[in-house]
């Protein structure tokens, strides 16, 4: 059981401060916090509520997790890529289904990381950090369950604490899979047992606890566990995501290991009663959740939803777009007379609560923008609406009937206006794109019109797929979350923006996700960008940025780009040639970066390593852009960071040759280029029998004497004098 160690307000009065103000409504109703995510845990760590959810996205994209923290449960801060794939090492195309637990002063983050299937790496995995906020690092270096058999891999793992103290670990099996004398047949099965934290093994089994056939509603993913007067309830989701019977439900028994028996009433938390008057206002998908008690006593259940429903073709189209739609929502749980577990809108038992007048999949997009005067004729001009998977370019572009492509709302805006994204934008998917000589199917050339353009998104975080984004008019962008693709021959997987000399504000809504499988964020030019040799020919305005002159790149206007969110790797008000700023393009351009606002760090420098009587001490330059440093070792392992220019490895052995790489980090979302190698090495076991005493230190010193050893100095002799202490 997870309890809250503060006073938090009981759910109802997190409800009804949704509807006290404004700012407050959009982040305290369902959807809780902006972004698209899944599968959350929540958990309370001091006077602190924490969802640690899964980064929704491809496969190749969910290779991070994010956490969220609050104290009212109603204003959330973000903590971006608190473990990654740069940490686990292992985990190579996805990471998921995190589960959360403080023991001895340590946080652990346990995982599901790769998808994996016959012969290769993956399965469950466990992080460690001093912080609820991370940075979490891979405890094992490897998967802690690993086994695959005949296809099924274990995923979806649930840590819980009983009464006694003891922790057990509760995952999913996906398919036939044996395990400690038990075998199971088809479908995904929960197993479990108790758990050893500070070994990471299992005490005893895991068991086989609940089996797929097992009774109705067959298990998907998910297990949590609570107790309730001393009866175990072993919750978990049914049905796939997608379906309008995806739901909560569970089973019960008198111990943490079963035997288990199905509850056969009505499902804890379903969908959304389909038969409500405006069913694009429902949430749908609801399931994949936790369970936290408050400080009252009562429960509060924490899962992913989605907006697509009865009236939408999202359920029905086949590809996984709107796997992504998912977003973390809340709920008051609850046991009844005969404990029986319930969870809900309390006017409508066993399903969610919906917020109204929420944009699709995400909050409300109604917040204030403070635009300056290029800016200002906005609140004259008209809006159309871009739905990409649901909209036609032969509508009107009102919200009923929105465009499919950006294409068809500019031709609708021929002097500005603002144009609201309803869904994921991809520049690839869209059209096939060609301008003059660029028929890149990621490039995308905005066309000019006779005025300002804003580009939002209904709802936060809504993604914009792109891979080279040529601005051609003034333009705000807000409410979006830029991700770079990897497909095509532009940059050579470089994404860029280039602002083409024009008034450009990103606004705070902002964000951007890496390039898939590295920290390259997006590069932001002002003014145009130059991939390699300059054009011959004209004219050139919608022509491949391989084939701009460098005459283009220069000019003597006066324009202003504004940063306000985002992380990039590179910004400049100038243009750029293949990621280097070229100083003087743009002598009037002005430049504006907000707090929020990431720069990916320099590269790092020369670093230089000593002994000292505390271990390894690296120094190294400060280099712009970057709030703290990051250590690795030679083989990319973490070593730890550092606030300052200089680092101490109190891990480092005498006699012992170790390698180091420096580079800088900005805010657990991005990481610089690291410093080249840097070994040190010293003199530890000299006579060789297995252990470092005086007699070492003699002999150190005898050779330095006589000219034997010209590498170590009278610091390692004392440094072996003091091993012996």
């Amino acid at each position: 059981m997870k309890y809250v160690t503060l006073l938090f307000a009981c759910l109802a009065a997190y409800c009804a401060a949704a509807q006290n103000t404004a700012s407050a409504a959009a982040r305290s109703g369902n959807p809780v916090f902006p972004g698209w995510y899944a599968d959350p845990e929540g958990v309370v760590f001091g006077d602190t509520y924490w969802i640690y959810p899964t980064y929704s996205a491809d496969y190749d994209e969910q290779t991070f997790l994010d956490a969220f923290s609050s104290k009212d449960l109603v204003h959330w801060q973000k903590h971006p890529r608190i473990v990654s794939n740069d940490e686990v090492k292992w985990v190579k195309r996805a990471m998921w289904a995190p589960a959360a637990v403080h023991t001895n002063g340590k946080y652990y983050l346990f995982f599901a990381g790769n998808d994996i299937h016959e012969g290769e790496t993956g399965g469950i995995g466990v992080s460690v950090a001093d912080s609820p906020a991370g940075p979490f690092r891979d405890a094992l270096g490897k998967p802690l369950i690993d086994s695959i058999v005949n296809g099924a891999q274990p995923i979806d793992q649930f840590v819980f604490r009983d009464d006694d103290g003891k922790i057990y670990l509760y995952f999913v099996s996906t398919g036939a899979w044996s395990l400690n004398g038990y075998t199971t047949t088809a479908g995904n099965n929960i197993w479990g047992g108790e758990f050893d934290l500070d070994t990471c093994t299992f005490v005893s089994g895991p068991k086989l606890l609940i089996a797929w056939g097992s009774g109705e509603w067959n298990v998907n993913e998910g297990p949590e566990m609570l107790k309730h007067n001393g009866i175990y309830y072993l919750t978990y989701s049914v049905q796939g995501y997608s379906s309008p019977t995806y739901a909560v439900r569970y089973a019960t028994s008198d111990s943490p290991t079963g035997d288990f028996v199905k509850h056969t009433g009505d499902a804890v938390l379903i969908t959304a009663d389909p038969s409500r008057a405006d069913p694009n206002n429902n949430l749908y998908g609801t399931a994949h959740h936790c369970f936290t008690q408050l400080a009252d006593g009562s429960l509060v259940i924490v899962y992913h939803a989605h907006r697509s429903g009865t009236a939408s073709e999202l359920l029905t189209e086949a590809s996984a777009t709107y796997v992504e739609e998912r977003r973390v929502c809340i709920d008051k749980a609850w046991f009844d007379a005969d404990g029986v577990l319930r969870a809900g809108d309390v006017n409508n038992v066993g399903h969610p609560t919906v917020t109204a007048d929420v944009a699709p999949t995400g909050e409300s997009a109604a917040r204030s923008v403070t635009v300056d005067d290029n800016f200002a004729a906005l609140a004259t001009l008209p809006t159309v609406y871009v739905s990409m998977y649901d909209g036609k370019d032969e509508n009107n572009g009102s919200k009923t009937a929105p465009f499919r492509t950006l294409d068809a709302a500019y031709a609708a805006l021929p002097n500005g206006g603002t144009i609201v994204l309803r869904q994921k934008y991809d520049m690839q998917s869209s059209a096939s794109v060609t301008n003059g000589h660029c028929t890149d199917n990621a490039y995308y050339a905005s066309p000019k019109v006779n005025g300002p353009i804003m580009i939002r998104g209904e709802f936060s975080a809504v993604p914009v797929l792109f891979k080279f984004w040529s601005i051609q008019s003034d333009t705000y962008l807000d409410n979006i979350e830029l991700r770079p693709r990897t497909t095509g021959t532009t940059a050579s997987g470089i994404a860029v923006i280039e602002c083409g000399q024009n008034n450009v504000v990103i606004g705070e809504g902002v964000s951007c996700a890496a390039r898939p499988n590295s920290e390259q964020f997006p590069v932001l030019v002002g003014g145009y960008w130059q991939y390699n040799a300059e054009s011959a020919s004209s004219p050139y305005k919608y022509y491949a940025p391989s084939r701009r002159p460098s005459s283009m790149l220069t000019t003597d206007k006066a324009y202003s780009l504004t940063v306000l969110g985002g992380t990039w790797s590179i910004v400049t008000a100038g243009s750029a040639r293949n990621t280097t700023q070229l100083g003087g393009t743009a002598p009037n351009a002005t430049l504006t970066l907000g707090e929020d606002a990431k720069i990916r760090p320099a590269k790092m420098g020369t670093v230089t390593a000593s002994l000292s009587g505390a271990g390894a001490v690296l120094t190294y330059p400060e280099i712009n852009h970057a709030v703290k440093y990051r250590i690795c070792d030679g083989d990319g392992n973490l070593v730890g960071y550092s606030d300052t220019t200089s680092f101490t490895d109190t891990t480092y052995t005498l006699g012992e040759t170790k390698t180091y790489t420096v580079a800088g980090y900005v805010n657990g979302a991005c990481i610089g280029d690291a410093s080249a190698a840097v070994s040190i090495s010293s003199y530890g076991d000299m006579n060789g029998d297995g252990a470092i005493t005086i007699a070492d230190a003699l002999l150190l010193l005898t050779d330095i004497l006589n000219g034997k050893t010209t590498d170590a100095g009278l610091v390692n002799v004392l440094l072996l004098l003091k091993a012996c202490v």
